[in-house]
């Protein structure tokens, strides 16, 4: 199924035909991804905040 679209692609509109189906093939998949690296961005930045603010509360109980 795949090589038969591969090959009716070329044979029709030739290489430019297929580059141009593969990326709007993988736009989404790109989208998906940018999405996906901004949430790990964010989730690291929180459990970063976390885990300083439960550092400085254990030091201060410490010393106290």
């Amino acid at each position: 199924m795949v090589a038969g679209t591969t090959t009716l692609l070329l044979w029709v509109g030739g290489i430019n035909a297929l580059q141009t189906t593969l990326m709007i093939a993988a736009l989404p998949v790109v989208i998906l991804m940018i999405l996906m690296s901004v949430s790990v961005y964010k989730s690291l930045r929180e459990e970063d905040k976390a885990g300083q603010s439960g550092k400085t509360r254990s030091s201060q109980s410490k010393t106290a």
